[in-house]
């Protein structure tokens, strides 16, 4: 069982209500001055908040007293968080299709090519220093593709830029990017990610498209509404998104 779009939408307020009851606990309790070390982020996915490791350590041991607050959901619920100021700031890759107009504005912090990721012993793993075109990975086997209400738009565009040029025997459809990642590990299918050095891992290998459109990584903010705590995020994010492994 999953919940529904309106479901998810319903839980975004749910949980600010919950929140806004724990923060006027604590203030009552301590005094105010709480929120200057909390730090509210929205990610789509646990491979986003995985992403989020190395920054959040960074920014602890700068400030021991940062309260991190990471809120997973689908994208169009943590962009409504993002809106209504229930998070200070989203994990989120550009849309190829645009951008929509609202409160909200993206911050680019990385330009990652495609990669066709697959496991170390894959056939196409040889491909790694070279590349491969996109032609050669529809007779390379089966490839996992995401749920395209569970992952971004980004992601799932390079996936199914292969997948529906593929027979249907060799797709494998997935809930999410996590799964697509276990199928690719387990040596079963290969899948199409953004090129990212922190999502480099031991057992998985990284084959660049070429010709491929690169995939913008960056953040979502309120526009006009930005604490000292998210610029110092931001910019170590960015830091450790492009810091090899």
């Amino acid at each position: 069982m999953q919940l529904t779009d309106e479901g998810h939408a319903f839980l975004g307020y749910a949980i600010d209500i919950l929140e806004l009851e724990a923060r006027a606990r604590t203030q009552v309790a301590h005094g105010e001055g709480v929120d200057a070390h909390r730090l509210r982020i929205g990610v789509s996915s646990g491979l986003e908040a995985q992403l989020l490791v190395s920054t959040l350590r960074r920014l602890h041991q700068d400030d021991p007293a940062l309260d991190p607050v990471l809120r997973l959901g689908p994208y169009s619920a943590i962009d409504g968080m993002l809106e209504r100021g229930s998070v200070d700031v989203v994990l989120a890759y550009r849309n190829p299709e645009g951008e929509h107009a609202g409160a909200t504005a993206f911050r680019r912090l990385l330009d990652a090519g495609v990669a066709c990721v697959c496991s170390s012993d894959h056939p196409l793993a040889g491909h790694a220093g070279t590349g491969v075109e996109g032609e050669e990975l529809l007779a390379a086997g089966r490839i996992a593709v995401a749920n395209p209400h569970a992952a971004p738009a980004a992601i799932t565009q390079a996936q199914r830029s292969i997948g529906l040029r593929m027979n249907e025997q060799q797709v494998m459809m997935c809930a999410n990017v996590e799964v697509a990642l276990a199928l690719a590990r387990a040596g079963i299918a290969f899948t199409l990610m953004p090129d990212i050095p922190a999502l480099h891992q031991d057992g998985l290998s990284f084959v660049p498209v070429r010709g491929a459109r690169p995939i913008a990584l960056g953040v979502r903010v309120r526009r006009g509404r930005q604490r000292t705590l998210v610029d110092r995020f931001i910019e170590a994010l960015g830091e450790e998104l492009a810091r090899e492994p």
